[in-house]
């Protein structure tokens, strides 16, 4: 627990809660043994927590002003998905564009929650790598799904 919040520091890389954290700045987790560097101050605690409530507050409205442009994006996708069974090969590459967009538009309010940590924080990093795993790993579904050939296949 932080002295000065009462809430649990966590370690940036595994999530494990931390001790020590008020007597230091930098404290090694004793699980993964990850460097983390954690405010020592209360007021470097209160900035971020400020930060990460006010990115809250943030990507709910990005959330909301993408629903529309995601909703366009699916209904291409579903055009497209239809024009490539009635024989247009290229409708392919505008079906997977589409859809894609669509995936990234609903990964975007996290991603910014990520951007408000900071790109170098490991938790942002690996949460980055982790939604163009899931976004990759959703094309190719598609891909198997609906007989759509991949670029390779071209």
């Amino acid at each position: 627990m932080d002295a000065h919040t009462g809430s649990a520091v966590r370690c940036a890389n595994c999530g494990a809660p931390l001790k020590g954290v008020a007597r230091s700045s930098v404290v090694i987790c004793p699980y993964c043994e990850t460097e983390n560097h954690v405010a020592e101050t209360p007021e470097g605690i209160r900035g971020l927590v400020a930060r990460m409530k006010q990115a809250s507050h943030e990507a709910d409205a990005i959330a909301a002003a993408n629903e529309e442009k995601a909703e366009e994006l699916m209904q291409r996708f579903l055009a497209e998905l239809g024009n490539f069974e009635q024989g247009d090969s290229r409708a392919a590459d505008r079906a997977l564009c589409a859809y894609e967009g669509y995936l990234r538009l609903q990964f975007a309010p996290t991603l910014h929650m990520y951007a408000a940590m900071g790109h170098d924080h490991p938790a942002a990093a690996e949460g980055m790598r982790s939604i163009d795993e899931a976004v990759a790993t959703a094309l190719r579904s598609v891909v198997e799904n609906h007989g759509l050939p991949t670029p390779t296949d071209k």
